[in-house]
């Protein structure tokens, strides 16, 4: 059975709604409902390495891969966040179109029910913990 909608804590709740839908001109921008997230349990993580460029498509933050041509969606701790076009995320901002090389691992075919956050463009794509 497929995952649909979010799974949001309360708090997170109100971030997301005040996350900017469009910027004074009307253009559409990138908001915090677009970025999957999880509540990190301690350090640590796997080790393999996700590396591609930083896009976004149906309304979810993703990585473009090289080999083989995919799309993986980051599943990044709470707290990562848009400032302007500005993607932070572990002590480090990222644009749409920066390559970027995260440690963790793949979610694969796991029960996602713990994830604070499943953009729904998102929700059917391989998706990857990332750990810092």
């Amino acid at each position: 059975m497929p995952r649909r909608g979010l799974l949001v804590p309360v708090t997170l709740a109100l971030a997301v709604v005040t996350g900017a839908c469009a910027d004074a001109s009307g253009s559409p921008t990138t908001s915090a409902t677009d970025v999957a997230l999880y509540e990190p349990e301690g350090e640590g993580g796997d080790d393999a390495q996700l590396a591609g460029v930083l896009d976004r498509t149906d309304g979810c933050v993703v990585v473009r891969l090289d080999e083989p041509a995919s799309v993986v969606v980051p599943v990044l701790p709470v707290g990562a966040r848009w400032e302007d076009d500005e993607l932070v995320v572990g002590g480090q901002r990222y644009r749409l179109g920066d390559r970027v090389q995260w440690r963790g691992g793949e979610l694969g075919g796991q029960d996602t029910s713990w994830l604070a956050q499943v953009p729904a463009g998102c929700a059917d794509q391989v998706m990857w913990v990332v750990h810092f």
